[in-house]
């Protein structure tokens, strides 16, 4: 698991590493493996959203990460050998900035359909909303951006506000995506899902959104339960979240939660045999983010 800390919202964020032979008790790394840089550097004040695929030989990690000219957020590139020790690539960052994400860029969720590289993000709408967008790149590289969104809000219910951390497993005909959403009034966030047959055009679940808040006086019983990721052990599916903990309307704490679905459960539209075509491809890692959505 890779995933962003902060000891407060003041400081930039940084990139840990934990292990875990079952998924439930985790062991982090002592030190972040993938750190700001230095002073003047796009990404000198802080890194978030870090999405992670093994391609055979190396680890190749797309994070977020802003800084001088680049207030609003950029997609930088570092690869790894063993997970732990990351090289930035030269030419960071990646993919920047333009017109069809206003100006704001977040969340990138990278996945390599077998053709292409395929990266989900999160972009602004220009109207106080997240919307999701879609690039594809051959190398991980250089990135081509679709010039419509792919995923936007719902005209109102628990995502009208704004759609973000895109989270996408591939079975090879089918791709899913779990999505956080907030309401229009930016004072809730939930869970959702959609399903796509080419990642462009997807449908939203029927009974989004599919993971909400805990009961009264549990953990991640307050104001979100977001910022998702999801793996495959078997035909089970791990679905990890973060959530507040607020006292008195001030934050206390962020921490990770762990959600598996009712015995034989199978996920829409994605058939029980492309489990283990999935194992055989996806990290049992899925970057998971701990962080503030209002960064």
């Amino acid at each position: 698991m890779w995933y962003r800390g902060q000891r407060s919202e003041q400081e930039g964020g940084k990139i840990g590493y934990a292990t875990s032979q079952d998924g439930i008790k985790w062991t982090k790394h002592p030190d972040p493996v993938l750190l700001p840089g230095p002073t003047g550097d796009w990404d000198t004040y802080g890194l978030h959203s870090a999405s992670v695929i093994w391609n055979g030989s190396l680890f190749m990690m797309w994070y977020r990460g802003w800084g001088p000219g680049f207030e609003e957020g950029a997609v930088g590139l570092a690869v790894s050998s063993d997970g732990v020790s990351w090289t930035k690539y030269a030419g960071n960052p990646v993919m920047k900035s333009s017109s069809i994400d206003k100006k704001l860029v977040s969340y990138p969720y990278v996945v390599w359909d077998g053709e292409e590289y395929k990266m989900w993000y999160a972009g602004w709408s220009g109207s106080g909303k997240y919307k999701i967008v879609l690039a594809t790149s051959a190398d991980g590289i250089k990135w081509t951006k679709r010039t419509i969104p792919v995923l936007m809000t719902s005209a109102s219910g628990w995502d009208a506000g704004s759609v973000y951390c895109p989270t996408i497993i591939f079975d090879g005909s089918t791709y899913a995506m779990w999505y956080s959403g907030t309401d229009s009034a930016q004072k809730l966030w939930l869970i959702g899902y959609a399903t796509s047959k080419d990642g462009i055009s997807w449908k939203k679940a029927a009974d989004n959104p599919v993971l909400g808040q805990g009961p009264a006086g549990s953990w991640d019983s307050y104001d979100s339960v977001d910022n998702q990721g999801v793996v495959l052990v078997g035909s089970t599916v791990m679905l990890y979240y973060s959530a507040d903990q607020v006292a008195d309307g001030t934050l206390v704490s962020y921490k990770i939660g762990l959600a598996r679905p009712p015995e034989g459960f199978v996920i829409p539209e994605i058939l029980p045999e492309a489990f283990s075509l999935l194992l055989g491809t996806l990290v049992l890692g899925v970057a998971l983010i701990v962080r503030r959505r209002r960064s």
